[in-house]
C-alpha cells in the first residue's frame, strides 16, 4: 500500500479524497493535517494527526502527499513536498501563476516524482459518455459545445474562496473544471474572449462566461453564483445528433452524503442517471459511462507503483492555468485574444 498523507479535511479533503482513500486497498492514510481532530479520528482512526505541513513532509515513511489546502498554498506546499521526495497530488487549480507551475514540473521531473492535479471531472460520467460519442463520430462534427456550472446561493457564506489574495473567485474555483474538460476534448483554441462579473462583491468574480474558438467549433463555458435556473449542464450540437444533460454528475452528491465508493449503494445510484441524444426527428435516452472518480485514484496508484502515466499530467493542468491567465487578460483588455498554442 502507498503510505499517504492528506493535507486538509474540509469539503475537498473529506468528501472528494478521503472516501477513495478509505475504499481502495492501494492506499494507507498514515497522516492527516487538520484542526478537525474528532472528524479525522472517526474517519481514519489509525492515522496520525499533524498540526503543521512541516510535520507531514518530514515523515520519511510518507510516499504520497495529497494537498487540498486553499489555492494560495498550492505552489509552496507542492514544492516543499517534492523537495522532500514525495509524490504529490494537488487539488485544482494547480497553481495561481503559470511560471510557478513550470517550476514545479521541472522539479518533479528532476526528482523522478509523480506530480498530478485533481481534475476529477474528466471522470464525470456524462462527460465520459459525451467524449465517447464525439470520438466515435456518433454526433458528427461538433459545431457548438456549451458547458455550464451554474448554481444559486442566496446567502453565500464568506470564506477564503471570496478573498483575492487566496486565489478566490469563481473563475479559479469552477473554471478549471470546465476548461480542463474542453481542452481534453478539443485541444488548444485559436482565440478566446472572457467576461467576468462582480455581482455581489468587488473583490472577486462571482460570474464568468468564456468563449473559446476553434476552426469549426464554438465553445461557451459559464459559471454563475446567482443563477436561478441552473439545471443545464451540457448542451452539444453535432452535425448528426445533439447531446443534452441536465444536472451535475451525481457522484458529488453521493460523496457529500457520505456514500462510500464501490459499495452497492454507490453503484446502484450511479446506474440511475441518463443523458439525451436529440436530432430533428427523435430523441432517445442513453445510459452513462460506467467509469467514475474511482478510476482516477486507481490510475494514480498505478502511476506510483508501476511507473505508468498519471491520471492527469501536471503539464495538462498547467495549460488550464494559462487559459485562465489569458481569460483574465481578455476581460481586462476587453478584446478577443488570438492564440497560436498554449503548450510549450
Amino acid at each position: 500500500m502507498i503510505k499517504t498523507a492528506l493535507v486538509g479535511f474540509g469539503l475537498s479533503g473529506k468528501s472528494f479524497h478521503a472516501p477513495f482513500l478509505k475504499a481502495l486497498e492501494h492506499f494507507e492514510v498514515c497522516c492527516v493535517q487538520s484542526s478537525r481532530t474528532k472528524e479525522v479520528q472517526q474517519y481514519f482512526p489509525d492515522a496520525k494527526i499533524a498540526k503543521t505541513f512541516e510535520t507531514v513532509i518530514s515523515d520519511a515513511n510518507i510516499e504520497l502527499v495529497i494537498i487540498t489546502s486553499p489555492n494560495h498554498f498550492h505552489f509552496s506546499q507542492c514544492r516543499q513536498a517534492l523537495e522532500q521526495g514525495k509524490h504529490v497530488l494537488v487539488e485544482k487549480p494547480f497553481v495561481l501563476d503559470s511560471k510557478e507551475g513550470e517550476e514545479l514540473i521541472a522539479l518533479a521531473e528532476k526528482r523522478g516524482l509523480i506530480l498530478s492535479v485533481f481534475h476529477n471531472r474528466r471522470w464525470d460520467r456524462d462527460f465520459l459518455t459525451l467524449k465517447e460519442l464525439i470520438n466515435n463520430q456518433t454526433l458528427g462534427e461538433v459545431y457548438l459545445f456549451e458547458s455550464y456550472f451554474d448554481r444559486y446561493k442566496a446567502h453565500k457564506k464568506e470564506n477564503w474562496r471570496d478573498k483575492k489574495d487566496f486565489g478566490g473567485g469563481i473563475l479559479w474555483d469552477l473554471g478549471p473544471h470546465l476548461i480542463d474538460q474542453c481542452l481534453d476534448l478539443f485541444g488548444s483554441p485559436q482565440s478566446l474572449y472572457c467576461d467576468l462579473g462582480f455581482q455581489e462583491t468587488n473583490e472577486v468574480d462571482d460570474y464568468f462566461e468564456l468563449h473559446l474558438h476553434y476552426p469549426k467549433t464554438k465553445v461557451i463555458l459559464r459559471a454563475g453564483t446567482y443563477v436561478q435556473d441552473n439545471k443545464t449542464r451540457l448542451r452539444v450540437s453535432g452535425k448528426n445528433w445533439g447531446f443534452t444533460r441536465d444536472g451535475l454528475d451525481n457522484q458529488e452528491a453521493l460523496l457529500r452524503s457520505d456514500v462510500i465508493p464501490l459499495t452497492d449503494t454507490w453503484n446502484r445510484e450511479l446506474e440511475k442517471e441518463k443523458a439525451l441524444l436529440i436530432n430533428s426527428d427523435e430523441q432517445k435516452e442513453i445510459p452513462l459511462s460506467e467509469c467514475n472518480y474511482t478510476d482516477f485514484y486507481l490510475l494514480l496508484a498505478q502511476a506510483i507503483t508501476e511507473n505508468l502515466p498519471p491520471p492527469v499530467y501536471a503539464r495538462e493542468a498547467l495549460n488550464v492555468i494559462r487559459i485562465i491567465e489569458l481569460a483574465k487578460k481578455s476581460f481586462q483588455e476587453k478584446k478577443v485574444l488570438e492564440l497560436i498554442s498554449i503548450t510549450n
